[in-house]
């Protein structure tokens, strides 16, 4: 029966082939994974030292509990942990904007099994509490189509047998794209945006923020500062690549 299976596949995958998201060469047309093994080779997986609350790779011969780059130790941030998969080299960009703005969201299960084995080395997932993706505004939801957070909080979310908290945390404003914006105007942008409609479902939480790509850390900052605001106890946050 694998057999045929198999034959019919590749049948089919003459007359309507299936090509990888990165590359666009051919991959097998039963793979549920759009990309190919090529291209997940020349990822730049991030397996370096780090600062261990922003993420920001630094001089790994401090230990780990020591590690902090200059920027935390002057002006720290309201999350306590950052993890992300991937640096952002040009085949992560392609991945991460092909799911992000060209309508690709079956990469959820490739980009989320990353971040998942990162949380699983990295992160003691029995002592957090509820998995919160990062919110969009309901005029952006509505023209993408799918909150993109949402759809790797939720993969992350069933990995690891957690709840999903997809209605706690909201955005109230329809601030301008974070990318189209210069570093020094993205805190300004972004600011007081968030707001946590259930204070009681946090309190006291630990809490996994999930979003796809981190630049400057101004958008993990108000989220997470929302979050502790209304009595969350620990925030960390898992993204799939920084920039």
């Amino acid at each position: 029966m694998k057999t045929f299976l198999k034959f019919g596949a590749e049948v089919l995958n003459v007359f309507f082939p299936n090509r990888c998201v990165i590359c666009l060469e051919q991959t097998v047309v039963w793979s549920a994974d759009p990309v190919c093994a090529e291209c997940k080779g020349r990822m730049e997986l991030n397996n370096g030292a780090a600062c261990r609350v922003c993420g920001e790779p630094i001089d790994g011969a401090l230990p780990q509990d020591f590690r902090l780059c200059g920027e935390c130790r002057i002006n720290p941030p309201p999350f306590d942990q950052t993890l992300f998969s991937l640096h952002y080299e040009e085949n992560a960009k392609k991945l991460i904007r092909q799911f992000k703005f060209y309508g690709k969201a079956g990469l959820a299960g490739t980009i989320a099994a990353l971040m998942s084995a990162r949380l699983n080395r990295e992160l003691d997932m029995e002592t957090v509490d509820m998995v919160i993706p990062l919110p969009l505004h309901f005029l952006r939801l509505f023209k993408r189509g799918y909150n993109q957070s949402y759809l790797l909080a939720g993969r992350i979310a069933k990995t690891f047998s957690l709840p999903l908290e997809w209605d706690v945390l909201v955005k109230t404003k329809n601030a301008a794209p974070q990318s189209l914006l210069r570093k020094s105007a993205r805190q300004k942008n972004i600011r007081k945006v968030f707001e946590v409609v259930r204070p009681e479902a946090v309190s006291g939480k630990n809490i996994l923020i999930v979003d796809d790509l981190m630049t400057t850390g101004a958008t993990l900052r108000e989220a997470a500062g929302a979050l502790k605001k209304a009595g969350a106890r620990t925030v960390a946050c898992s993204v799939a690549a920084r920039a």
